[in-house]
């Protein structure tokens, strides 16, 4: 008879990763449910729900918002509100940066820590943001719950007409530190 010494250790780390995988999964069902997600600017984020702003698909990698011109975005210059335009930006990059957080069963703290906007052109219509930083975002979540110390990585929303024409690019420095048990 053999006596096989199995690696427990292992194997819990696999049901670690198919339990945060698992979760994942339904952080990114809950965000692209259109229900879900106005219950969840209601109760957490009421200037989204107020302003109209739309969820258009969320991926690990990916995030896509919009935001339309409407009597609550507009301004006295017939364009949508600057304050707006950041809201929308802010959640393209904040949405990608919760979901790593969220999957988490170890508590990782989360904080814009920077902003920089570059309006370019008079937002008009309906405005796509889209997001593309969503494995480096999962990266630095991974450092932070790694060490003791925070963690930063620099995201960028870009803003588009229904022309394709960038309308404006919003940087967010967003930060992770993993908390104490």
């Amino acid at each position: 008879m053999d006596n096989k010494v199995v690696d427990w250790s292992y194997n819990s780390k696999i049901a670690e990763h198919i339990n945060i995988v698992i979760i994942m999964e339904k952080v990114l069902k809950f965000f692209n449910s259109p229900w879900r997600i106005k219950f969840f600017y209601l109760t957490k984020l009421p200037t989204m729900w107020f302003y109209g702003v739309r969820v258009q698909s969320v991926t690990k990698e990916r995030s896509e918002v919009s935001i339309r011109l409407n009597w609550r975005t507009k301004n006295p210059f017939r364009s949508i509100y600057a304050g707006a335009l950041f809201s929308a930006g802010e959640l393209t990059t904040g949405l990608l940066a919760f979901l790593p957080i969220a999957a988490e069963p170890q508590k990782v703290s989360m904080l814009c820590a920077a902003a920089e906007v570059e309006y370019i052109k008079k937002a008009v219509g309906k405005i796509t943001y889209t997001c593309e930083d969503g494995a480096a975002i999962l990266e630095t979540v991974q450092k932070a719950k790694e060490s003791d110390e925070g963690h930063t990585v620099r995201s960028t929303a870009i803003a588009k007409n229904e022309q394709g024409e960038v309308v404006a690019r919003l940087s967010f420095v967003w930060t992770f530190k993993a908390r104490k048990k």
